[in-house]
């Protein structure tokens, strides 16, 4: 009932009495708020208990509410920070009334006050909803922001109308630029600058365009954006582009009607932020733009009075948010400072505004010396650059953000969706194979019978067992892909002419030896570069191996049924390949006479059995290395925007015996998703995805889908294995399974009416309804669809009236063809308008379309603005469960921020209730603790403020004497070498002398006094410690002040000693009390027999964890031998670990010997002790990631590292690993590392050890393969095989660099190759000269030489650089 309103006569006293209530209610928290707001929190969480227990009007909570953040936007920013912690300790249903009064973009600690409302401080965060669309706020001048309005302003989050992943957004002041994901660039805004064509026009776009001009091989070029123009630097390698007002100081290489190229021109000067020091001058601060939190050092320049220029290098910014001191390093942060200093950031998903400040150093602080930009030491104190950030309040959690220079305009975006193994891309095949030649062989044919035998080796070891794994149980090709693909290759190269019965490939090789009685060494080596020719040409690919269908269902694959049926289809598919290959063979043995002379068969034998030695080598590194599989199955996912589930309805009308199973059109689909593992005994995992749907939905999403079904089974990875690329099969499945749409809505309006026309225009009369609608209009839907889910249709046809295949319905036309859309897709819902969008609901509820009716209340929830708030308060009224579930978990927002409630009146309080537990119960997660937003103080730095500035900045002396006391110890945490707090500025005057004086004889007197009582205290204690009974009567008299059991201990701790009594002892007499027993003569002995005494060992798992996070290494391995059941405990543990090292050096007693170092979260390494079962301990431990592996020990030491790494028992997970060349030579220990973690191996060697590398197939799959060495390798070949090469040679090696280089490039495998001199011995000059044919010269470009590989598009890139020489493979 509204305040001062009746209804009816009799009911006048009891609403004048309720009246009253609230009011009283509404009163009393006032005057707490006005009296002792500290306490207003807790006096709301009462009020809105007391009305929800009366049902009492929510005007008053709302009333409540104004009136706290009336008070609260007064606060210093301390006092702010003081009544946020109040806030969280509220109930969350309190919580939330309170806090949505506080609109979007308003200034309150919100993710402060919510992380805490859920539960357990600091485990749990509040998770907002992902933003699932870029959007945008602010400044709109020429509409640049993209939201398809041109009004100036926009004062809440709007989609931009882009429907592409965006990496990369600019703002300018009258337009921006856009770039995606899909390397495309879009701009909105004023027309003129960013189009050609369009000088001095004043038109602009309210809706990103394409900007056609610019290539998407350069989407990564950088963007400068004036008032009157976009410059695309690194345009060429040499020119920018520049559409608009080009700049006055360029030089033009070309132009056109407003565009211009011209001459690179300088980077964007940094911004000049003007800001105050510590002595109230102008100080400008020249800072990037954009401050990224990786990024440690950035440079200020500080202009003085005198007009000099001073430089330096100073950190981060310290970071003060919602009045918390936080460590920015440890979260995800991404900062911007506009022109005047205004700072925005977004911290953990939440987004800050504030400003940056010039704080002066403490003046407790030792003074420090720093050097300006021309290396001159200065003895000043530097200010510290702070920034002060305050939390804007936004309804979805923010990953990216971009701001223009004058924070007027952002634009908020998703986090980039990179290829990872949680994700896409995946591929029809699943993990993608390249075929490699081999060049190992056993021994070298000289006949075709040693060929023949050579096959039949590789034909025994590939019997009886591996030919049954050619496939996974899925039916893809399985881990052995590379084994079959040499096969296949094997098989291509064989082929022979169906007339002569000649092997082409031969043919083809002895051509060059046409009109050569003799041949020489170049003939052979022309005769093999043909033939390597002709292997390139007969290469199969993954996408040559067919994919496998079972007919079977996928539960059958934990009986054997399934996996039975492909390892009888991979021994047909490898039987048939090796009898063909065989055949091949033998036609290649029996070579006419007139083919064999020059020894061309036997050199095409010798290369034929290369290949067959390699397929035998891969093969017994397969046996060696067999890994087992890991199977997830999931039917249709629940998604949102992803298609009606068709499932269940079709089982439901088969179990009803309506409708037989040819009836219902049923297609079983089933796709694999191949996903790379983390785990030690499995290569990858698979998800399967399997469901029942109908013949339409294939037809609609895909016709040719339709060719691919086998009886009534689809195997999408079958039908797409063909494609060139995957992008066809991403698509149909990200359709089919509907969860893309669902992270990233299309909100464009997608007319889908004119495809699902056209699918029913194909259909036979007898395969359709005929609905007349309230129009008078006849319309023609699928009667298939109404089948299998219309519960209406159901029931129409077990009660026939009339004609079955034609019925009347009450909903327009527009109504009837819009349901048929959404229920072949659901993003077709969208783009519909609210009223259309209400009207398809209420016929799907009427035609019961169960499936159809939750999804598009789902759809409705998630895309619904605040302006549509009665339309979902309406549907909150009919389906108020649903609506419950679905605005808890996929809409809080509207709970949370929405100004009119979309809660109906009528019973308000009780579901706002159930909302806001369904919110508790998704919304708080468990969060790491590197990823928890700041709710306490962090210690960041040795960077000490003045705490008089601190105090202006933090604290109001009138208004805050209440957290006095709490303040003053918050800056004693951060500037903890200060004792003395709140001091005013030192005045330079007699009084203050006077003052300073007196303090220091006052202190001397002082202390006298102190070493006296002390004496007398002393001896106090020792009379207490004695007397047990006197001891008990502290213990009582402290018990009664009613801190808690620890806080106690510390304190008679503090008073009497460390060692004045046991804390078991303490903690029985404190227990006893707390239960009533206050009689002090109780003698505990008597009833010790019956106790049981805790240890150690007994504290729970968790505070024993939180003990260990503050242990070092050395001391866990301590506390890991007091017990067993301690030592599980501590071996658990992440020990944190980033770097291990084995060498000679002086160790902790300073003895020169080998010995193993440590190092966790710093570059510093520590000695390990002697103990080879704490490093044991560590290698075994199943958590360690290391960053850095060195073991450099000589041939005694060898055997005892590859016996410590044997007995890990597991392999190491190492990114970095540096070795010498002893540990090249066998035994090996290179197995027992993690390959796909190892990304980086350094190899210390000689010559004679690199002939070793090219055994190690682990080498040859890293992101970079370093080579110390002490001369120029003679042999260059032994590095062909390596694609990412870096050497570095010890000796001076001129003309023998340049003759490896010229040998280097003839390799096949090479992408990338970094020379250098580790003593800078080059003389690149000299090594340059022998580069010189004409034909290589790069204009203007004299370090740069290009070679063109032969039979290729692609060159060999060498650039003489200042330290190094690059050699890099390019198009």
């Amino acid at each position: 009932m509204k305040p001062g309103t009746t209804n009816q006569p009799n009911n006048e006293s009891s609403g004048s009495s309720s009246q009253s209530l609230e009011h009283d209610a509404l009163c009393s928290f006032q005057e707490i708020m006005r009296t002792e707001p500290l306490k207003a929190p807790k006096a709301f969480e009462h009020l809105v208990k007391t009305s929800i227990a009366k049902n009492m009007d929510k005007s008053y909570c709302e009333k409540a509410a104004e009136d706290f953040f009336e008070m609260f936007r007064t606060f210093s920013l301390y006092k702010k920070r003081k009544m946020t912690e109040e806030i969280s300790k509220m109930d969350l249903t309190a919580g939330i009334c309170l806090c949505n009064k506080m609109g979007i973009g308003s200034s309150l600690p919100w993710d402060a006050c919510f992380n805490k409302l859920g539960g357990d401080e600091g485990e749990l965060s509040f998770e907002r909803p992902n933003l699932r669309h870029l959007q945008a706020m602010g400044d709109n001048k020429y509409g640049k922001l993209g939201v398809g309005s041109n009004e100036e302003t926009i004062n809440e989050l709007r989609n931009v109308l882009l429907d592409e992943e965006i990496d990369k957004a600019y703002i300018g002041p009258n337009h921006s630029i856009f770039v995606t994901s899909e390397k495309g660039i879009y701009a909105a805004g004023k027309a003129s600058n960013f189009l050609e064509g369009y000088e001095n026009s004043e038109e602009f776009f309210t809706s990103p365009i394409k900007l056609n001009y610019v290539s998407s091989d350069y989407h990564t070029m950088r963007v400068l954006m004036t008032e009157n123009s976009t410059v695309f630097q690194n345009f060429n390698p040499a020119a920018a582009l520049v559409i608009g007002q080009r700049p006055d100081d360029c030089r033009v290489i070309s132009e056109g009607p407003n565009w211009s190229i011209v001459t690179s021109l300088d980077d964007e000067l940094p911004t000049v932020i003007q800001l105050k020091n510590s002595r109230e001058k102008d100080t400008n601060v020249n800072e990037f733009h954009r401050i990224h939190s990786l990024v440690r050092n950035f440079q200020i320049k500080i202009w003085s009075s005198a007009n000099y220029e001073h430089v330096y290098h100073a950190r981060l910014p310290i970071i003060i948010v919602n009045g918390y001191r936080t460590n920015v390093s440890r979260r995800d942060t991404d900062i911007s400072v506009c022109n005047d200093g205004t700072t925005y950031a977004c911290i953990r998903g939440v987004f800050y505004k504030g400003h940056l400040k010039l704080a002066p150093a403490d003046r407790g602080r030792k003074r420090s010396r720093f050097e300006d930009s021309e290396g001159h030491s200065s003895p000043a104190k530097p200010d510290i650059l702070v920034a002060i950030l305050e939390e804007k309040i936004l309804p979805m959690k923010i990953e990216r953000f971009d701001v223009d220079s004058e924070g007027k305009s952002f634009i908020f975006m998703n986090p980039p969706i990179r290829d990872d193994k949680e994700g896409k891309p995946y591929h029809p095949i699943g993990i993608r194979y390249e075929f490699k030649r081999q060049n190992n062989s056993d021994h070298i044919p000289k006949n075709g019978l040693m060929l023949l035998e050579g096959f039949q080796l590789l034909n025994d070891a590939l019997y009886p067992d591996c030919i049954k794994m050619a496939y996974d149980p899925e039916g893809l090709p399985s881990h052995m892909s590379p084994i079959v693909l040499s096969l296949l290759t094997l098989r291509n190269l064989l082929e022979v002419d169906e007339k002569t019965k000649i092997t082409k490939s031969f043919i083809e090789c002895r051509k060059t030896f046409d009109g050569k009685d003799e041949v020489d060494e170049d003939d052979v080596e022309m005769f093999e570069q043909k033939f390597y020719e002709e292997l390139k040409k007969s290469v199969a690919r993954d996408r040559d191996i067919p994919i496998a269908v079972s007919g079977v269902g996928w539960d059958s694959i934990f009986e054997g049924e399934r996996p039975s049926i492909m390892q009888r289809k991979s021994t047909e598919l490898l039987t048939s390949v090796m009898e063909e290959i065989r055949v091949l063979l033998q036609y290649l043995v029996d070579l006419p006479l007139v083919y064999r002379n020059n020894r061309a068969d036997c050199i095409f034998y010798r290369l034929v059995h290369k290949i067959i030695a390699g397929t035998r080598i891969q093969l017994d590194r397969f046996e060696e290395k067999q890994h087992g599989h890991s199977y997830n199955y999931f039917g249709m996912e629940d998604t949102i925007f992803g298609p009606c589930p068709v499932d269940t309805p079709m089982r439901e009308n088969l179990e009803l015996g309506d409708f037989d199973e040819p009836r219902l059109q049923k297609i079983h689909v089933e796709v694999i998703l191949k996903r790379e593992s983390n785990f030690d005994d499995i290569w990858f995992w698979n998800e399967v995805h399997r469901w029942n749907t109908n013949r339409l939905f294939i037809q609609y999403i895909d016709p040719s889908l339709l060719e691919h079904t086998q009886g009534n089974i689809l195997n999408l990875n079958k039908a797409c294995q063909q494609d060139s690329t995957p992008t066809r099969f991403r698509k149909i499945v990200d359709k089919l399974l509907g969860c893309k749409n669902d992270k990233g809505i299309k909100y464009e309006i997608i007319d889908i009416n004119p495809k699902v026309q056209s699918i029913i225009s194909e259909l036979p009369p007898n395969e359709k309804y005929f609905i007349t609608s309230n129009e008078e209009k006849v319309v023609e839907v699928p009667k298939v669809l109404f089948e299998i889910f219309s519960g209406y249709d159901s029931a129409r046809r077990r009660h026939p009236t009339g004609d079955v295949n034609s019925f009347r319905l009450d909903f327009s036309e527009k109504t009837i063809n819009s349901l048929i859309c959404c229920i072949f897709d659901a993003t077709a819902f969208v783009g519909m308008d609210i009223e259309l969008k209400v009207e398809v609901i209420k016929m799907a509820r009427f035609c019961i379309f169960s499936q159809l009716l939750t999804k598009l209340l789902k759809a409705l929830v998630v895309t619904a603005e605040e302006k549509d708030v009665h339309v979902v308060r309406q549907l909150f009224w009919e389906h108020r469960d649903e609506m419950i579930q679905i605005i808890g978990e996929l809409r809080p927002d509207m709970i949370l921020f929405w100004k009119a409630s979309p809660i109906p009146e009528e019973s308000y309080w009780k579901d706002f209730e159930s909302v806001c537990t369904k919110i508790s119960s998704v919304h708080y997660r468990k969060t790491p603790e590197r990823l928890r937003r700041a709710t306490e103080d962090e210690d960041v730095s040795d960077d000490q403020m003045c705490t008089s500035w601190l105090q202006n900045l933090m604290y109001d002396e009138e208004k805050d004497r209440d957290v006095r006391h709490d303040f003053e110890k918050v800056l004693q945490s951060w500037n903890p070498k200060r004792d003395g707090l709140f001091r005013e500025p030192e005045a330079r005057s007699t009084q203050s002398v006077r003052m300073r004086t007196m303090r220091i004889i006052l202190r001397s007197i002082s202390m006298r006094i102190i070493r006296r009582n002390d004496e007398i205290f002393s001896k106090m204690t020792e009379v207490i410690k004695r007397n047990p009974n006197i001891l008990r009567s502290c213990i009582l008299y402290e018990f009664t002040e009613g801190q808690p059991i620890f806080e106690t201990f510390k304190k008679l701790c503090k008073k009497f000693g460390e060692d004045f009594i046991d804390y078991p002892e303490f903690e029985y007499w404190f227990m006893r009390f707390s239960q009533g027993n206050f009689d002090l003569d109780h003698d505990r002995k008597i009833f010790s027999l019956n106790l049981n005494t805790r240890s150690f060992a007994d504290l729970p798992v968790e505070i024993f964890n939180e003990i260990g996070g503050h242990l070092d290494l050395s001391d866990r391995f301590i506390l890991r031998k007091v017990s067993k059941d301690i030592q599980v405990l501590v071996d658990s543990w992440d020990p944190e670990v980033i770097a291990l090292k084995y060498s000679q050096g002086y160790d902790n007693r300073h003895m020169y010997r080998y010995s193993w170092k440590f190092s966790q979260k710093s570059t510093v390494l520590k000695h390990f002790d002697d103990s080879c079962d704490n490093l044991l301990s560590l290698l075994k431990n199943p958590k360690l990631r290391l960053e850095k592996l060195t073991i450099r020990c000589s041939y005694d030491k060898k055997k005892e590292i590859i016996k410590l790494l044997e007995h890990s028992n597991q392999k190491i997970r190492v990114k970095r690993l540096e070795i010498d060349g002893k540990l090249l030579q066998k035994p090996t220990i290179f197995h027992m590392f993690d390959d796909k973690a190892l990304k980086e191996v350094t190899v210390r060697t000689r010559e004679q050890y690199i002939r070793s590398l090219d055994e190690f197939d682990i080498f040859k799959k890293l992101e970079m393969l370093t080579v110390f060495t002490d001369v120029c390798p003679s042999d260059p070949t032994l590095l062909y095989n390596f694609p990412r090469l870096t050497i570095k040679f010890y000796e001076s090696c001129k003309v023998e660099v340049s003759r490896f280089i010229k040998n280097l490039l003839q390799s096949t495998q090479l992408q990338i190759c970094y020379l250098l001199s580790v003593r800078n011995s080059f003389n690149f000059e000299l090594i340059k000269s022998y580069f010189a044919e004409p034909e290589t010269m790069v204009p203007d470009f004299t370090n740069i030489r290009h070679y063109p590989i032969p039979a290729t598009n692609e060159f060999y890139e060498i650039d003489f650089e200042e330290e190094k020489i690059s050699i890099e493979r390019k198009q």
